[in-house]
């Protein structure tokens, strides 16, 4: 990751989730809610047809801090995130994301990132905070005490 302040933007990723990607985590997770594939069900849910697992926005944020901080991303990640709107079929997710503040302590740097997942129309489907380890601070954001 470059780390002149003028790239604290982390991302974006851009994935379009279409009924395969749906049906694929379906699979893996093997959850069996038919919101995520029976559109009979789903058109009578107050989401009015299928969508999209969470998970599936989580992990296109993980991707995007796995590209930033890598092993310290994977070893010490956290994510606290609010889920705001469906994805659905056919959406396309950009997830993007800012370094907000390093927070040091005990000879580790913790990075503070807000992320966001928002679909074509700009409208946010996620938003959160994540924290990673970093290998030093980031300069041009601000080291706070833990």
């Amino acid at each position: 990751m470059d780390t002149t302040p003028e790239t604290l933007q982390l991302g974006p990723i851009v994935r379009t989730v279409t009924r395969d990607t749906i049906a694929g985590y379906e699979e893996i997770l093997g959850i069996g809610n038919p919101l995520h594939f029976d559109e009979d069900y789903a058109r009578e849910t107050l989401f009015g047809g299928i969508i999209a697992h969470g998970m599936m926005s989580l992990a296109y944020v993980s991707e995007m801090m796995a590209e930033a901080f890598g092993a310290g991303w994977y070893e010490s990640g956290e994510l606290d995130t609010t889920f705001v709107r469906p994805v659905r079929p056919g959406d396309t997710i950009t997830t993007w994301g800012t370094a907000e503040r390093n927070m040091g302590g005990e000879g580790q740097i913790r990075m503070v990132c807000e992320v966001y997942c928002e679909n074509q129309m700009g409208e946010l489907v996620l938003k959160g905070k994540a924290t990673a380890r970093a290998s030093a601070p980031i300069p041009g954001v601000p080291t706070l005490p833990a």
